[in-house]
């Protein structure tokens, strides 16, 4: 009792009434509005006289009579005067206080089915890219709440997203602090479809980040709502979309793994973007036709992996049993990677298991641009391949190579050249940015032809240097065309792209952010990653036609079907070619004006 009579008491004080919510306030005038009424209506009359004082006083003077009406409705007049402009004040307070919490990202969000971001970095405008290129391929519409931690870059993402056009998605900005898990509630968490917990950019040591990203993950497993939530939906088969994003620091990765894991569910997909990036994009710097590959697989804009139940991928047909050569050339509309098969371990994925029949509970891997367009035909007739023995393709190339600058790690680079590309590789450092741009230099080099000049310098210095270059002999020069640069700002990257041309630019940020979007709607893509990246693992490789092509591969049959069958009994599956006028065209068979087949295949060293 005395606690509810101290409260009493505080809100009937001024310090009270004027820091409690807008609402009550106005109740209060409300309540004491009438109370006047009430009053006055004894020494002036009806009620109806001391409601018309209030809200009609030029009526009531105007018929009123008399001293002490008048006098009194005067007073009463005055009351109901200074009520009218405490409301209003009120009013006009709380309205600015509701735009100014608009402005700050303070108000609660209360749908659902929303993703959230959490924390900015360079790649959280590809990634709303690339969630709204998702959603208008399939005509939908999807709400993004990204958490930020200061007001300041609240202000800033608006200013930076202000002029992108989102088709798809309706953007909001939130203002709170992840670490309390009151600015979760704030935003609905519970019924959002999915959350990824980015690196925070202005947390730069890579153990403070990891750490800070720890305490993110801590917060939401420790609410019990929270969890009770995500079992719920993945009891339903609806998993919630979980990543958070890490740099790897000293086993930051077991620990995030152990604080989102539950029993044997894992909840959330924990992610060191460079485990992957850092040798696809090495190996893209040899040969940057591997980084058109992986850009359009990370992509939603081009063909995807899905992980594709057997009756959705053939309805009316019995695939139990069936060998992978045969599901393989069966199939068209997608190219057949291998099977995902779940095990009392966790999920194993089987690429081109060519010694396996389908199981009961397989689902299969396909590469393909829209997975309900697939379609299944049960082999007929054998069209006859000829019995060719192939090579395995080598991740080793030979290349001359140059590069300038050491801004980014590069140091996976070295494992896909050979010998003599190693002793030949020259790296060029000079003691000020300026020194870059001397027309000597810049002659030496390019009189030396070698195959791929590297541009590894910060972005501001790699966007004036290769613009002066392309300025200085021409866009269509072929020093021009032999450069690569590594480049991280989407903005720098798009001006660069479009004014010297997009095969002369890798951006690590830009397909990172790719690839954490593509793993919160397929968590399971993990698995083939790492597949992928391992030495001598499966690999998207190209087999020439031309130039260097061994003698056995000129023999290929030209049939698409014949030359799908060769290289799959050689152990390689045909997921596309590269045109001879610099196109990439997956699920495309034919060989006809084509540089080079790409193939899923085991890489050699």
């Amino acid at each position: 009792m005395r606690k509810k009579h101290r409260k009493l008491r505080k809100f009937f004080s001024l310090d009270g009434y004027a820091t409690s919510p807008v609402w009550m306030q106005l109740l209060v005038l409300v309540v004491l509005c009438t109370a006047c009424i009430l009053l006055f209506s004894l020494a002036i009359g009806p009620i109806k006289h001391s409601f018309f004082v209030f809200f009609d006083p030029e009526g009531w003077f105007a018929h009123t009579d008399g001293f002490w009406p008048t006098a009194l409705g005067l007073v009463e007049f005055v009351i109901g005067f200074t009520i009218a402009a405490f409301v209003i004040s009120l009013l006009t307070t709380a309205l600015e206080i509701f735009i100014s919490d608009i402005k700050a990202g303070t108000l609660p969000y209360k749908k659902s089915d929303h993703i959230i971001i959490v924390n900015e970095n360079p790649k959280l405008v590809h990634i709303l890219e690339e969630i709204n290129a998702k959603y208008a391929e399939i005509k939908e519409y999807k709400d993004v709440v990204v958490l930020v931690n200061h007001r300041d870059k609240v202000t800033r993402l608006r200013t930076e997203t202000a002029l992108i056009k989102f088709s798809s998605i309706n953007l909001y900005i939130k203002q709170g602090d992840p670490r309390h898990m009151e600015s979760f509630r704030k935003i609905n968490v519970a019924k959002a479809f999915g959350i990824m917990v980015l690196m925070d950019q202005d947390i730069g040591a890579t153990y403070t980040g990891d750490n800070y990203n720890l305490q993110i993950v801590t917060t939401l497993m420790n609410d019990q709502n929270f969890v009770a939530a995500l079992m719920e939906r993945d009891d339903a088969l609806m998993p919630m979309k979980c990543l958070v994003e890490i740099k790897g620091a000293v086993k930051t990765k077991e620990i995030a793994r152990f604080l989102t894991t539950d029993g044997d569910r894992q909840f959330f997909a924990v992610v060191d973007p460079q485990d992957f990036i850092s040798k696809i994009i090495s190996r893209s710097l040899v040969n940057r036709w591997h980084y058109k590959i992986y850009d359009e697989i990370f992509s939603f804009r081009g063909h995807e992996i899905f992980f594709i139940d057997p009756k959705q991928a053939a309805p009316g047909h019995t695939l139990t049993g069936v060998s992978f050569d045969d599901l393989a050339l069966g199939f068209s509309r997608g190219v057949l990677l291998g099977f995902s098969r779940a095990t009392e371990q966790g999920l194993d994925v089987l690429l081109c298991p060519r010694d396996q029949t389908l199981g009961n509970n397989d689902w299969l891997i396909f590469l393909a641009s829209n997975e309900k367009a697939i379609r299944y035909t049960p082999l007929g007739t054998t069209t006859p391949a000829p019995d060719l023995l192939l090579d395995q393709p080598s991740e080793i190339e030979s290349r001359a190579i140059c590069m300038i600058g050491d801004a980014f790690n590069l140091e996976h680079l070295f494992e896909f050249l050979d010998d003599e590309s190693r002793a030949s590789f020259q790296r060029v450092l000079l003691d000020t940015p300026l020194a870059y741009f001397d027309e000597n230099f810049l002659r030496s080099v390019e009189e030396q032809a070698f195959d791929n000049v590297i541009i590894n310098l910060d972005d501001e210095v790699s966007f004036k240097l290769v613009l002066y270059i392309a300025s200085l002999y021409g866009r269509d020069h072929p020093f021009v065309q032999r450069m690569v640069t590594v480049v991280e700002s989407p903005v720098i990257n798009d001006i660069l792209t479009r004014n010297v041309g997009e095969e002369s630019f890798i951006s690590s940020v830009a397909l990172s952010a790719h690839f954490m979007t593509q793993i919160v709607f397929q968590k399971n893509l993990v698995r083939i990653l790492e597949e992928l990246i391992q030495a001598k693992g499966w690999e998207f490789n190209l087999l020439p036609l031309t130039g260097d092509a061994a003698p056995e591969v000129r023999d290929l049959p030209k049939d698409p079907l014949a030359l799908r069958r060769t290289l799959l009994r050689n152990d390689m599956i045909l997921t596309g070619v590269i045109t001879r006028d610099g196109r990439l065209l997956f699920e495309h068979f034919s060989t006809d004006q084509v540089e080079y087949l790409v193939i899923l295949s085991r890489g050699t060293l």
